[in-house]
Formats: structure tokens, C-alpha cells, sequence
């Protein structure tokens, strides 16, 4: 026999039944709530953003999507995104991200994806994601942000290639030069022996004038065959090819004394006055293993320096300081020390040297850079001291390195 319910019973049914309702309503509301909030963060992104339920089906999408990939709402919001666009979002790379690294992890970042899409092309996507958990009613939900990448890709490649043939150029370039600064060096030695020649009467005796004029020749040769030394040496610094050749020389006759009348014209029109008082010099030859070529570079570069920075009427000294096992040198100029704030980028590579005193120097930026590196594969050290009134470069160089 069934008993009917009481009227409490049913009174208390109602009641139940009526809280059901008002509960489902309320979650209802804060559903649309949620889902029109969605929709207005979802609008104001200039990226194309999907939100997905937690079966990969389109809640809603911005019109930066809608645009972007050529669909419409009503061809994608309620549909799996595999299917929209006439599947064209069927994509295997896609259906990892969402299906294997989502459920993995709340949150992924620029998640790679390149497609053939049917109406648009070709395009490259960064995918970032967002799971999403509404504790009311335990809405689960993706925020895909698609970020369209193809023209800076395209633009990477573009400077990648550019970059690659920008260097086979460079490389181009400087081995030009290596060869044509290697080649100059024969026939300026040849011209600088006859010049010598002519200047000592072995051709016969000139008159006054034309002898002078064949010491400005000289002088003009010895400048322009510092010149090719000087960019073999850069063009090999950069190109990588410091290669060095070591023999006993003595460091004043066969460096110190040939740049010194190489730029005696030079000093002179500037009224510079060599005093070699700053340091101990040696009355007796200056004996050391090196590359004559390279310490010559080395050497030109800080006296070229030294007139250049010490400026007209300056003083430039040479010391040279003997410490048993190395010999400790300097090239000092009586001008305005360097500014401080400078002082630890003297020696960076392809630093031009844009002074507190307005000058920018000219070049490759290499000289002191270069003159470091050649002074340190002698084994030896090269560093610099301000002065209180003037510039001092100092050097270490072994007596006889191997």
C-alpha cells in the first residue's frame, strides 16, 4: 500500500524544489556574469583570443580572430575548433597543445605552430594558454591567446640571410685587403731602398732642391708603408689571423727610431717635442724576441695617439725600464688626461674613441684594442695611467719570449 505524502511532506518538497530553482538561476546569472566578462576582456585584446569549454567547443571568440582568420561567429562559437573554418583548424600540432600540454599544465607559453591555412596562408602562431575554473559552478574553460608571428619571422629570416651575406662580404672584403696591403709592402720596400740610394749620391750628385725633394719622397713612402702595415694588422685582427713571427731584434733601432722619423714631419708641423727623460732608458741596445711587423704596429698607434691627443706644442717621452726578465715601457703626451668614465673602454674592439674634449677618432676603432692583444701574445701586458698633467700607456714585454 502506497501512503500518500502529507501536506507538510509536500509543503517541504516544494520548498526543496523552489531553492533548486533559485540556486540554478543564481549560478545561471553568475554564469552570464562570468561569460559576459569574458566576452569584454576577450573584445579589448588586439591579440586573437578563443575561449574554449574544457571539450576544446568555441564559448566565444574577439573580432580579432574573426578577422585575422577570415571565419564567422556563427561558423565557430559552439563548435569544436578542430571543425571551424571548414576544419581548417584541424591542425596536429594543435591538437597536442590542447589535448597533451594543457591538461598538464595551467598555464604554457609561445607554443609554436605553423599551418597552411585554405583561405589565408601560410602562417606561423605563437600559442599561449590559460585554464580557467570558475568555483561557483565549476565552469572549466581555455583562454587561447594566438599571437600571429609570420612577418617577424619573416623579417628574422630576412636579417638572418642579410647577416650571412653581409659576413661573406666582410670576409670578402678583408681578404682583399690582406692581399693588397701584403702586395704594397714589396714595391714600397723597393722604392724606399732606391730613394735611400739616391739620397746617399750612389746615382750621382744632386742639386739642393731636388735632393730635398727626394727626402720628402722618402719621408712620403716610409709614412704610406706604416700605412699598409698598419692595415694588415687590422684587417688580420679582425678577420682573426694574428699570426706572429718572433726574432731577436733591438726594440729602438729596428721600432722606436724608424716610427719616430716616420713621423718626425708630423711632429714637427705640430712643434712636438720629444724628451725621453720620463723613465729610464737604456744607453745600450734594447735586446727582445718579437715580431717586427706587429710591435711596430703597436708602437705606431700610441705615439700616432700621443700626437694626435697630446696636441700642437705637446711633449711626448719614450721610457723603457729594465726588470730582469721583461723590459717595462711607456709612451707618455703631456695633453689632457683621458676622462675617467672612459678609461675602462680603451681597449674594447671597434671602440671609436668619442672624448670628453669633443674628438671623435677616425678608423676602425681597432688601435689600442689591436696593440693589447699583440702586446699580450708577446706574453707580455698593456694598461693605462692617468697623469696630472697628461696620458701615460704602459707595457710589459719579455726579453726573449719564445
Amino acid at each position: 500500500m502506497i501512503m500518500k505524502p502529507t501536506h507538510e511532506e509536500l509543503d517541504q518538497k516544494t520548498t526543496e524544489l523552489q531553492a533548486i530553482e533559485a540556486k540554478l538561476k543564481q549560478t545561471e546569472q553568475i554564469a552570464l556574469k562570468a561569460t559576459k566578462f569574458t566576452e569584454n576582456v576577450v573584445e579589448t585584446v588586439r591579440e586573437s583570443l578563443i575561449v574554449l569549454d574544457d571539450q576544446f567547443k568555441v564559448v566565444t571568440a574577439n573580432r580579432s580572430f574573426f578577422k585575422t582568420f577570415k571565419v564567422a561567429p556563427e561558423e565557430t562559437e559552439g563548435k569544436l575548433i578542430y571543425e571551424i573554418g571548414n576544419r581548417q583548424w584541424d591542425i596536429p600540432r594543435l591538437r597536442e597543445f590542447l589535448e597533451e600540454v594543457i591538461p598538464k599544465n595551467a598555464s604554457f607559453n609561445d607554443f609554436e605552430v605553423e599551418h597552411d591555412f585554405e583561405i589565408i596562408g601560410r602562417k606561423i602562431m605563437l600559442l599561449n594558454a590559460r585554464r580557467l575554473y570558475t568555483e561557483q559552478d565549476e565552469t572549466r574553460m581555455i583562454l587561447l591567446a594566438i599571437e600571429n608571428v609570420t612577418e617577424r619571422r619573416q623579417a628574422e629570416k630576412a636579417l638572418s640571410e642579410s647577416e650571412t651575406r653581409v659576413r661573406v662580404l666582410n670576409k670578402e672584403i678583408l681578404n682583399m685587403l690582406m692581399v693588397v696591403s701584403h702586395d704594397l709592402r714589396s714595391p714600397l720596400f723597393s722604392i724606399d731602398a732606391t730613394l735611400k740610394l739616391l739620397i746617399r749620391g750612389i746615382y750621382g750628385q744632386m742639386d739642393n732642391s731636388v735632393k730635398n725633394t727626394v727626402i720628402d719622397l722618402h719621408g712620403r713612402i716610409e709614412r704610406l708603408f706604416g700605412v699598409a702595415e698598419d692595415c694588415l694588422g687590422k684587417v688580420s685582427a679582425v678577420a682573426g689571423d694574428v699570426d706572429f713571427t718572433k726574432k731577436m731584434l733591438d726594440l729602438r733601432e729596428d721600432i722606436i727610431d724608424p716610427i719616430l722619423h716616420e713621423l718626425s714631419k708630423e711632429m714637427e708641423e705640430q712643434h712636438i717635442v720629444i724628451d725621453n727623460r720620463l723613465g729610464a732608458v737604456p744607453a745600450t741596445k734594447i735586446h727582445l724576441k718579437a715580431d717586427k711587423v706587429w710591435l711596430k704596429i703597436v708602437f705606431r698607434n700610441l705615439f700616432s695617439n700621443a700626437i694626435k691627443y697630446g696636441g700642437e706644442g705637446c711633449t711626448i717621452a719614450f721610457g723603457c725600464e729594465d726588470c730582469g726578465s721583461y723590459y717595462k715601457l711607456n709612451v707618455y703626451n703631456s695633453g689632457e688626461a683621458i676622462a675617467e668614465n672612459f678609461r675602462d673602454k680603451l681597449f674594447a674592439k671597434f671602440l671609436r674613441n668619442a672624448d670628453e674634449r669633443g674628438s671623435i677618432s677616425g678608423g676602425m676603432g681597432l688601435g689600442l684594442y689591436l696593440a693589447k692583444e699583440i702586446i699580450q701574445k708577446h706574453g707580455g701586458n698593456m694598461w693605462y695611467e692617468p697623469k696630472e698633467w697628461g696620458s701615460n700607456f704602459v707595457l710589459t714585454l719579455p726579453r726573449d719570449s719564445l
